[in-house]
């Protein structure tokens, strides 16, 4: 019965590992990508940012002037602040032309699946 019961925790516990593992974010393709884009505050994104990322603040209301010269023909990844942001953002550029623009919502998110490392800057 004991061999019975380690057999049946070992079988589990294999499970719940493969489960956590099929959950776990996978990380984007930024190979070709022409810009990865954080609508986030200038305050938020000088705190810490991805390393090769462009501020451009949503919530200015510069959005749409400060992206149009970008290719309407390049690939982007862009987050913000917070879902709704992004979508936001994500959706004024497809209104625009930009038809590879990958919206992976909040800055978090975008940490765990752009592999690039981060720029972290201290208040002093």
């Amino acid at each position: 019965m004991q061999k019975l019961r380690f057999a049946l925790s070992a079988v589990i516990a294999t499970v719940i590992v493969f489960a956590v593992v099929a959950c776990a974010p996978a990380k984007l393709d930024i190979t070709n990508v022409a810009g990865i884009i954080d609508t986030r505050p200038y305050a938020d994104y000088y705190k810490e940012h991805i390393v090769g990322s462009i501020n451009i603040d949503y919530s200015t209301g510069d959005f749409i002037a400060l992206t149009t010269p970008l290719p309407k023909d390049g690939k982007y990844i862009i987050f913000g602040s917070s879902d709704d942001e992004a979508t936001s953002a994500a959706q004024a550029m497809f209104n625009r032309g930009y038809v590879a623009v990958t919206n992976v919502g909040t800055y978090d998110n975008a940490k765990t699946v752009i592999d690039l490392p981060l720029v972290k800057n201290s208040n002093k």
